[in-house]
């Protein structure tokens, strides 16, 4: 659980693009004041776990201490129901999943090539796998990028009757299917090269070079004289395999490098 001063730190730099001078909250709150006090704002606050009422209480009350001007909002998505306040509560909105059409196409796009045409068998599995999905789009994510690398029907067909789709809890689904990804990796050296991603603080932005020199350094990738490829180009080609498993967030694309979210 993230505690308020750190929350209100990155609530700080969202703002104002730069780190806070000081972590003391009374800092904080007037450094949040500077930025917002005259204006109004909407806050998003995504994917939040923690649960403890005293925890919001105390939150909003720093918030309104920066700043009280009508019509600012605070807006938090979760995936836990009994978060937050009674206000909270009263306010909340319950989300549905996907329409099966929709989940679909979000499938297809990540499985099959552009124009590329898919085999009838294949099909078949594959909306059943979506149906299981439960409109997750991050479940289709995972499990489709995983898939595009696989066009056998066994393979299919085990992710299908596998038995992730038995946990109840979202998040369990998630993490499991996450662990299929993993698992399906098409070789020991990309597996290798994400468990050393794993020295890496939450939250970690890297570049895609230099994560790409530093598996080079440890002897984790090595040139590959069959595809007369060498070794950065080796190192490139998983990086793109672990991004296409959705084993790295938040990937943003330039024109020569990858940045991802670890």
């Amino acid at each position: 659980n993230i505690d308020i001063n750190t929350l209100l730190a990155k609530i700080y730099e969202s703002f104002a693009k730069k780190k806070p001078t000081s972590d003391l909250r009374t800092n904080l709150i007037e450094s949040l004041k500077v930025q917002l006090a005259s204006k109004r704002y909407l806050l998003v606050l995504d994917d939040i776990w923690v649960e403890e009422r005293p925890y919001w209480e105390e939150f909003r009350s720093c918030m309104l201490n920066v700043s009280s001007q009508n019509g600012s909002g605070i807006l938090v998505t979760t995936r836990k129901l009994e978060i937050g306040t009674h206000d909270m509560h009263m306010d909340s909105c319950l989300l549905k999943g996907l329409s099966d059409d929709y989940c679909w196409d979000i499938f297809r796009e990540r499985v099959f090539a552009a124009g590329a045409s898919a085999s009838p068998e294949l099909v078949k599995i594959g909306r059943d796998i979506v149906e299981k999905c439960g409109g997750l789009p991050l479940l289709l994510n995972v499990i489709g990028g995983m898939l595009a690398h696989y066009n056998d029907t066994e393979m299919w067909l085990s992710i299908k009757n596998s038995n992730v789709w038995d946990l109840e809890e979202e998040r369990d689904r998630v993490q499991k299917s996450l662990e299929l990804s993993f698992d399906n990796l098409p070789n020991s050296i990309a597996k290798q090269c994400f468990i050393y991603c794993s020295i890496f603080k939450k939250n970690t932005v890297m570049e895609r070079e230099e994560l790409v020199q530093l598996w080079m350094a440890l002897g984790l990738v090595q040139a590959d004289e069959e595809r007369n490829k060498e070794m950065e180009d080796v190192g490139n080609d998983i990086f793109q395999i672990l991004v296409s498993n959705s084993l790295f967030q938040d990937v943003e694309r330039d024109e020569l490098y990858g940045h991802i979210t670890h």
